[in-house]
């Protein structure tokens, strides 16, 4: 983040490239687990909001006022949003199955 920012598009390319290849881990994780949803990171990768997660966070990324540990901090902030949206939709889909926990 301390990049020249006026490079927009290589620091969105870094930044979606870094952001999928994590999220790509998890949905391994998630998928080999024996879970009542059946391939539960491919699911969870459908419903995760990622291109508009993706745009907040280059609002952040390139918004000048904000200083690094703000950037990490309103970006944290922002994953935990829709990480939150995320399992709520989940747990729905897990309710409307019949599964109570």
């Amino acid at each position: 983040m301390t990049d020249n920012l006026g490079q927009t598009d290589k620091i969105k390319t870094r930044i979606t490239n870094m952001l999928q290849h994590r999220t790509s881990a998890y949905i391994r994780e998630f998928n080999a687990l024996h879970a009542p949803i059946r391939s539960l990171g491919s699911w969870y990768q459908e419903n995760f909001d990622f291109p508009n997660f993706l745009n907040e966070v280059f609002m952040i990324v390139f918004d000048a006022r904000l200083g690094v540990e703000d950037k990490i901090r309103d970006i944290s902030n922002y994953m935990e949003k829709y990480q939150n949206k995320t399992t709520l939709l989940l747990i729905a889909e897990l309710k409307k199955r019949g599964f109570n926990g």
